[in-house]
């Protein structure tokens, strides 16, 4: 059996408002078109999340807004260790999520890289642009779609998943979504 993990950052922010606490920034007028553009391309690609795990800071929050504009029903749990988290803390977060089988986490980077890289199996040849593009940078509102090798939530550990997607927004922004 198998479980999938969606691992998406939040829309670029706005750096308008100086006087801002960090957690507390919006986005700015391109994030959100581009938190727009994503859910959009989740509803199309139908990975609708049994569950979405989502860091406490605003500009994750205002990500996920047409998320749920287009699943009005999606199980949402707002974590506060989400915001600065380690791999460790969101593996631990992961860990207590249930049986669901898709789990959408919405956070920050470092920490999506991050957990993509400990997760992705390197002894399976993964020559792909996915791979090639999470190499290299993990934009803000870039999603990646991971199938973990796994029975339970529990079972996650280094190496179990593979990189099957690595969507950046202006990717989608020629396609009529």
């Amino acid at each position: 059996m198998t479980r999938q993990l969606l691992l998406l950052r939040h829309a670029k922010s706005s750096q308008d408002n100086p006087s801002l606490d960090d957690h507390n920034r919006p986005l700015n007028k391109r994030g959100q078109h581009a938190a727009k553009i994503m859910a959009a391309h989740l509803k199309q690609a139908d990975l609708k999340p049994g569950l979405v795990l989502c860091s406490t800071a605003e500009r994750a929050r205002r990500t996920l807004d047409p998320i749920q504009g287009i699943w009005l029903n999606i199980a949402v749990n707002f974590e506060g260790d989400l915001y600065l988290a380690s791999v460790a803390d969101t593996l631990s977060l992961l860990r207590r999520s249930g049986s669901v089988k898709r789990i959408l986490v919405l956070g920050h980077n470092p920490t999506m890289n991050a957990t993509a890289h400990y997760l992705m199996d390197r002894t399976v040849a993964q020559i792909s642009r996915a791979t090639a593009d999470i190499s290299s940078k993990y934009p803000t509102g870039a999603l990646a779609v991971m199938e973990l090798d796994i029975d339970s939530w529990g079972d996650i550990r280094k190496g179990c998943g593979r990189l099957t997607h690595f969507i950046k927004p202006r990717d989608l922004e020629d396609k009529q979504l």
